[in-house]
């Protein structure tokens, strides 16, 4: 799933309470290497989708690296979300939340959570 739309998902689950906001999403350990765009990919998205380069079209061309053809779907990171506090919380309220992510979480393949600072700088009570 595209960055963007693991974003959206978790943000989903974080807006009833808004105790928390996703500040963003890291990718590591890449394996074998980050997913490669080439030309292909970039004219199929001009000619068919309005120049828009989506999961669907990354997924209808193997990898552009000159030694790999692999699928999208075989290219493989490590993914840490990135959580901002919205306010002073509790660390019930927190874990709430945090058990809420849960399914979405197994869903996008996100194995990490981080915490970065506001320049706020709310705290867990």
């Amino acid at each position: 799933m595209t960055i963007e739309k693991t974003i959206l998902a978790i943000a989903a689950v974080l807006k009833e309470k808004d105790y928390l906001k996703v500040a963003g999403i890291h990718e590591e350990n890449h394996e074998p290497h980050p997913f490669t765009v080439d030309k292909q990919h970039t004219d199929y998205a001009k000619d068919t989708n309005d120049g828009i380069l989506d999961e669907d079209i990354l997924e209808m061309f193997p990898c552009g690296h000159p030694k790999c053809k692999l699928p999208y779907v075989e290219h493989k990171a490590t993914r840490t979300v990135m959580l901002q506090l919205k306010r002073d919380l509790s660390q019930e309220k927190a874990e709430m939340e945090l058990i809420k992510m849960k399914p979405v979480l197994t869903k996008y393949s996100v194995s990490q959570i981080a915490f970065v600072d506001t320049e706020k700088g709310y705290k867990f009570l």
